[in-house]
């Protein structure tokens, strides 16, 4: 399927998604998942055409002056070598349309990689008929409004000039209904630094651009404390009220790179929590 067709196959709702790049969907999960499960697979798709144009628009520019050079030199006869220019200029136009209209759909790799994988491992322990709240940002992690501060610029070492460039991205936020009756809502953050280090040697000037990730996953389990009880594992937070009882924990990674977290980040988190939930007494 072209990407063209396949852009033509998505919903409405999925097109908006699209051209907003963020979702805020309140629908049972047999039909959140197959919706993203779709928005996914389109995204795959177009990273993959984005990829092979962007390429080929490279190639094609590189090929213009070439075939020029070589026709005006007599290389090439100029029936030859002038049609082909043309043809190689009406290539590089279409490469770079295809490239530019592709780039305008690109979502982030979280939904494919994290979001997606996530719902569909705990798609059994959901209640079926109950709604589920989700809210996913799929813009690219460090977009202009993701930003939150930047440093002044400051020396280390044999670096003059260093300058830290912090963005936050809250791109996941959960909430559903078990199948017993208990919720479950988790939220994914990460917390980025792109660092830009300069220095001078030799008369030549380098700068280097390094990036740092900080995850927090939070997960919250709320029981009926008539029905079940739950010990909270070390460093959690518990809330009671209305015959319920919360039991909040954090875990936070690292990484070096802009990477999407491993699924089973999140998924140990909740398998963890809900381990200790049991029958009341």
């Amino acid at each position: 399927m072209s990407i063209k067709a396949a852009y033509g196959a998505l919903t409405a709702e999925q097109k908006q998604i699209i051209a907003e790049k963020k979702a805020e969907v309140k629908k049972p999960i047999g039909e959140i998942i197959p919706m993203l499960v779709q928005l996914a697979a389109f995204e795959k798709e177009a990273a993959r055409v984005r990829g092979r144009s962007g390429c080929g628009f490279f190639l094609a520019v590189v090929a213009v002056p070439v075939l020029a050079i070589i026709t005006g030199n007599g290389v090439l006869p100029p029936f030859i070598g002038w049609p082909l220019v043309l043809i190689d200029l009406a290539l590089t136009v279409f490469v770079a349309t295809v490239y530019f209209r592709t780039r305008s759909v690109d979502l982030s790799a979280n939904l494919g990689a994290v979001a997606v994988p996530v719902l569909v491992m705990f798609r059994d322990d959901i209640d079926a008929a109950a709604p589920v709240e989700i809210r996913l940002d799929l813009r690219k992690p460090m977009a202009d409004a993701k930003k939150v501060r930047q440093s002044e610029p400051y020396k280390h070492g044999v670096y003059k000039k260093i300058v830290d460039v912090f963005y936050e991205d809250a791109w996941l936020a959960a909430s559903a209904v078990l199948r017993d009756g208990n919720r479950l809502a988790l939220s994914v953050t990460d917390t980025i630094r792109k660092r830009s280090k300069t220095k001078t040697m030799g008369g030549k000037t380098k700068t280097k651009l390094q990036t740092a990730k900080r995850t927090e996953i939070d997960v919250d389990l709320t029981v009926k404390s008539k029905r079940f009880t739950i010990e909270p594992p070390p460093g959690a937070t518990v809330k009671e009220g209305d015959g319920k009882r919360t039991v909040s924990v954090r875990k936070r990674t690292r990484s070096k790179n802009l990477t999407p977290i491993p699924p089973n980040e999140i998924i140990d988190v909740v398998t963890g929590l809900y381990s200790a939930v049991r029958p009341a007494q």
